[in-house]
């Protein structure tokens, strides 16, 4: 009977859940909940096979990926609206609108993770062996931005708040702005400008603007004698509260970006038990090479960048953080000519070298994001300490002069009010925060890459042995 085939299908060990008698889970009554989650593990694990686990995720990271696809072109498409309303903003130019720029990368991100997950989807339904191999370094090379994301959500909360700060006149804001305002005064009173831009203060700004429009909103306050401030009050609750509520998105993004990175792990683990590891090993040799490659276009650009931005803001002694960056890329370059050379001749020697010099680059990332991280922190009370206003206002109107009120006014005394000394310390610790996660995640990427490389070199020593 068939009952009795099911019985006999069984694997041992497992309560006998799928008789046609008694069909679905045990009864929570009835049992611990920790032998009923054990339970439950037991059948994810046995009962489903490698494969039908797999179709499982790739559909769950498929669905997730969609959504934020769709939510991503929503949010662009509502913010580029408010843009087109908003009414004394500035900074309409696209190319100097962050928040969009962060929502196209994130939308750019989903899309890729989209395609790789209906790729995954369709070749563990038709257990397509090819397709599986590709999706299977298609998703460990993506697992590093999602990370990376993941990280930059959970960690630089006080880079988003001076990105508010300095930001908040702008069209990109300006649908945060109708939120957060107090009545109706998003493209009025809750735009004064930090420190009063062209005014000597916010509140002469704001006796300005009543003046000038005294239908606005929030005259009644200011009439009664509340005081000059009501503009600054209005303002800072409202970035206030944007502050807060970004904060708590951005720990839900993070933590939920970190889950997504491990159920990409455990489809990796999946994909590797259906395909079997030498076959995935035969498959990674070249890359290996490309990993390098990008590594070292990576090290490059951002060694470049911390080179030009010390250079900006006067911190000579803090070029050791770029020399290791760029250092770092150009033995990347060395190595993965190295092993191109061995993988192609099949000397096992060259291939031999090319392993211990990828150990070593992947301890030499580990070292210089670790001390970018530690250095984080000094290089933001050092440049505190040692950058006056004026200074400061020098190396804003070189850095950020979109931002800044009065770059083109010579006699202005203070020509950058809205990045003061404090607000470019917090960026530029940002920043060595940003770059030294960065160099974490390329020592993983070369750790994984050297366990590649072992396998080629014990291929390579028995390949006589193997042909004959």
């Amino acid at each position: 009977p068939a009952s009795s085939a099911v019985e006999r299908a069984r694997p041992k060990g497992l309560p006998n859940m799928f008789s046609f008698s008694k069909i679905g889970p045990p009864n929570p009554s009835s049992k611990p909940p920790q032998r009923v989650l054990r339970t439950w593990l037991l059948v994810f694990s046995h009962v489903m096979s490698e494969r039908m686990r797999l179709l499982i995720i790739a559909s769950f990271q498929l669905l997730v990926s969609l959504l934020i696809v769709g939510l991503a072109a929503f949010v662009l498409r509502l913010v580029r609206e408010s843009q087109s309303t908003a009414n004394g903003a500035t900074g309409d130019s696209f190319d100097q609108d962050r928040v969009s720029w962060l929502i196209i990368f994130l939308l750019v991100l989903a899309a890729v993770e989209t395609l790789v997950g209906a790729l995954g989807f369709f070749a563990a339904l038709h257990a397509h062996l090819g397709h599986l191999v590709f999706h299977f370094w298609a998703t460990s090379v993506l697992c590093f931005p999602v990370a990376f994301f993941a990280i930059s959500c959970l960690t630089l909360h006080d880079s988003y708040t001076v990105l508010v700060e300095v930001s908040w006149r702008t069209s990109g804001l300006a649908a945060a702005r109708e939120e957060f305002c107090d009545g109706g005064t998003a493209n009025g009173a809750c735009l004064v400008p930090i420190d009063g831009g062209l005014n000597d203060t916010e509140a002469e700004w704001c006796d300005n603007f009543f003046t000038q429009f005294p239908e606005a909103n929030a005259v009644e306050l200011w009439a009664n004698g509340t005081n000059s401030d009501i503009c600054s009050t209005i303002r800072n609750d409202a970035q206030d509260e944007l502050i807060e509520e970004a904060r708590i998105w951005l720990r839900y993004l993070g933590s939920a970006a970190l889950v997504f990175v491990l159920i990409k792990v455990y489809s990796l683990k999946l994909i590797a038990d259906i395909v079997t590891h030498r076959f995935l090993f035969d498959h990674m040799k070249y890359l290996a090479v490309f990993i390098l490659a990008m590594l070292s276009v990576i090290c490059t650009y951002y060694g470049r960048f911390l080179t030009n931005r010390l250079d900006e803001v006067n911190q000579d002694e803090s070029q050791w953080a770029a020399g290791g960056c760029l250092a770092l890329g150009t033995l990347s370059v060395s190595i993965l000519l190295l092993g191109v050379l061995g993988m192609n001749l099949h000397l096992s020697e060259i291939v031999y070298a090319h392993f211990w010099g990828v150990v070593l680059l992947a301890m030499g990332f580990m070292a210089h994001g670790i001390a970018l991280l530690i250095y984080s922190d000094r290089i933001r009370n050092t440049l505190t300490d040692a950058v006056t206003e004026d200074e400061a206002d020098a190396i804003a109107c070189d850095i950020f002069h979109d931002d800044c009120c009065c770059c083109d006014l010579e006699d202005f005394s203070d020509q950058c009010k809205e990045w003061n000394t404090s607000r470019i310390a917090t960026l530029l610790d940002g920043d060595f925060v940003w770059i030294g996660v960065i160099m974490v995640f390329c020592g993983v990427a070369c750790a994984a890459s050297s366990v590649e490389n072992l396998m080629v070199y014990r291929r390579i020593q028995q390949y006589k042995r193997s042909y004959i």
